[in-house]
């Protein structure tokens, strides 16, 4: 009985990713389409669409990208750990249910009712907008309540991922690894242990406690701002929700890249035949990250002179510290994986290693900005959507694609072609890194990032721009084609009749 269960159960987490990952990919390429305008519409100088449809792209891209790319890479994460702990698939459908119902909230909310304050959404920029409709209002209530679902669901998985991290290693501080630092093997003894955590259920937790943190702050600052929406006489602290808004909106984004870090824990290890083993170097990383990622918001609010200024130092030697954990751990410890494994280099370890490089470059752009002195100059231009678009457009959706090679052969039977996925990260690598480029040398020429127009004397970087958005989409365009292709020629399951198959009761299903 309980192997025909497992059996239905496994199905069940099986069709769950496949919508998890047909609905993001789809969801993904459209964003990517809608943020390859507006490159266009900077271009021309504006004389294809108007500044108020640039904006609401723009509010829509940002927090679709943000919202849509945390939530697959839990969706994937989800289901590569989940024969190791006992994860809800009812509670994963709820969450699916949740974030596409605050995507389309979102996108409601920007294209029919005219929102079009960023993904920041900072106070009280959503209640006074320089159009001044009549919807501003119910634009800025439908932003607000879809982003909070959105936000619920991930808190959600969350809570379900400790849950049943906790359910198999029995304690937190086992479910993080602590034990390593008493065991002279470094982790090793014990590696058959039912109760011995791994790289992966390390990283999924850590994600899970910075989201609740995340989430909790979220949820207080969209009530207040709600409340403030209906009762225009209550007035915040706006220095106050901004810091609330980027603690949540900065870790969020930030944990796409970790939630990317426990997949290439699973992904990576099955294409160099060597385990990811567990160690105090790579436990104690980890541990580094839960207290760093709190605190290296505060880089974003250099401007912002009201802030105590030891906060503002925090907010430096954070972010410094934030690049160790990644650069000593994951990705060194991905090179001394692949180092003469003799590796075939398929489209799954491919698009993993080239993530990696994403995360590192990346990375490093980030900690040029948050230097202070160096802020004084990148703050608000081009070099910030350079820097975190190298380490998400080519860090977290290369980790996602590289993923989706590796899970669609158990979950369709059926493999996606190498050779597109091979050509399609030979483009998307080209292009996205010209487009990231024009950026970092259109940011250290001033260009203004979220600006209608381009900076006069950045107009031909701009075109370059472009080109280069245009060969990568060429690429994601092509990944996603043979990702439907697939899905459309593999079996579908039914599963009232699979489990009549296997002799189950309907309450068992």
């Amino acid at each position: 009985m309980h192997d025909r269960l497992l059996l239905l159960r496994q199905l069940r987490a099986q069709r769950i990713t496949r919508i998890w990952l047909a609905t993001s990919g789809l969801v993904l390429l459209g964003l990517a389409l809608a943020g390859g305008s507006m490159r266009l519409a900077q271009a021309s100088g504006g004389n294809l669409v108007s500044a108020d449809a640039f904006y609401e792209v723009m509010s829509v891209h940002g927090s679709g990208m943000v919202v849509v790319g945390l939530m697959a890479g839990a969706g994937v994460l989800w289901y590569l750990v989940s024969n190791e702990i006992e994860l809800s698939v009812t509670l994963n459908r709820i969450v699916f249910l949740l974030t596409l119902t605050g995507l389309v909230m979102i996108v409601l909310a920007v294209m029919v009712f005219g929102y079009s304050s960023a993904w920041t959404f900072l106070y009280p920029l959503p209640e006074h907008p320089g159009s001044g409709t009549a919807t501003a209002a119910i634009g800025a209530a439908g932003y607000l309540i879809g982003l909070a679902l959105a936000v619920v669901g991930f808190l959600l998985w969350c809570v379900d991922f400790l849950r049943a991290g906790l359910k198999r290693c029995g304690s937190l501080q086992r479910l993080l690894g602590f034990y390593v630092f008493r065991s002279a093997g470094h982790g090793h003894e014990g590696e058959n242990d039912s109760t011995t955590t791994n790289p992966s259920l390390i990283a999924g937790t850590v994600c899970a406690i910075l989201g609740l943190s995340a989430c909790v702050i979220g949820a207080v600052i969209v009530v207040l701002m709600l409340t403030s929406l209906v009762f225009p006489s209550l007035t915040l602290n706006a220095l106050v929700a901004k810091n609330m808004i980027y603690f949540t909106g900065h870790t969020l984004a930030n944990l796409q890249i970790y939630v990317a870090a426990g997949i290439a824990y699973s992904v990576l290890p099955a294409y160099t035949k060597r385990p990811w083993r567990l160690s105090r170097a790579l436990v104690a990383g980890w541990l580094a990250t839960l207290a760093i990622v709190m605190l290296a918001f505060f880089h974003h609010l250099y401007q912002d002179f009201a802030q105590p200024e030891a906060v503002q130092w925090v907010g430096n030697v954070v972010s410094y510290a934030a690049a160790i954990p990644p650069m000593t751990v994951t990705i060194y410890g991905g090179l001394v994986l692949v180092w003469r494994s003799g590796i075939r280099w398929s489209a799954a370890p491919l698009f993993t290693l080239m993530a990696m490089a994403g995360w590192a470059i990346g990375g490093f752009g980030a900690v040029i900005d948050s230097t202070i002195s160096l802020n004084q100059f990148f703050h608000n231009t081009l070099w910030v959507p350079a820097h975190f678009h190298t380490y998400m457009a080519l860090g977290v959706m290369f980790f996602l694609i590289g993923a989706t090679y590796h899970v669609i052969p158990k979950l369709t039977g059926r493999q996606m072609k190498e050779n597109v996925g091979r050509r399609a990260a030979a483009l998307m690598g080209f292009g996205g890194y010209g487009l990231v480029l024009c950026w970092y040398i259109s940011g250290s020429m001033s260009a203004p990032r979220r600006y209608f127009y381009a900076l006069s004397g950045t107009e031909v970087l701009a075109w370059i721009a472009v080109a280069c958005a245009a060969v990568a989409l060429t690429g994601a365009v092509m990944v996603c084609k043979d990702l439907i292709d697939v899905f459309l020629a593999s079996p579908h399951y039914n599963l009232p009749e699979v489990a009549s198959s296997l002799e189950l009761a309907p309450s068992e299903v």
